[in-house]
């Protein structure tokens, strides 16, 4: 030792070990062959699912546009009974026409009417349906 001088020593060490089984009988490639098996298995799963969500949708779109149209048919035909009922009611006050042919009217004008409201809720629960399966029914204020 020199006398006035300092002689410090800095000693650091790092350490990293890396451990790689190169002897591990593929276990490691099976490993990941199986993963990426089980991600495409995922993937087309979550691809299926949005194609049946997709033909739903389209189902109920077309069911609820059929029923739309049969409760037009049903709304013209309510007019075509009423134009009937009122020409039988004209014909059994003139005595061309039975009481019975005139209850018969009735009876059709009351069926007609009858038929146009179940159309019209048979629309109301295929567009209950449409909005279910579009998720807008939670959007709808009651």
């Amino acid at each position: 030792f020199f006398p006035g001088t300092n002689n410090t020593t800095y000693n650091i060490n790092f350490g990293a070990r890396l451990t790689w089984n190169l002897f591990d009988g593929g276990s490691t490639a099976v490993r990941v062959k199986n993963a990426k098996i089980a991600f495409e298995n995922q993937d087309l799963l979550k691809k299926q699912i949005e194609l049946e969500v997709d033909r739903d949708i389209l189902n109920a779109l077309q069911i609820y546009e059929n029923r739309l149209a049969i409760y037009a048919i049903q709304e013209q035909n309510v007019i075509t009974n009423e134009n009937n009922f009122e020409r039988s009611r004209e014909q059994f006050q003139l005595g061309r026409i039975t009481s019975i042919e005139f209850r018969q009217a009735q009876i059709n004008l009351l069926n007609a009417q009858t038929n146009k409201n179940l159309s019209k809720y048979d629309a109301k629960l295929a567009e209950l349906q449409l909005l279910q399966l579009t998720g807008q029914l939670l959007n709808i204020e009651l």
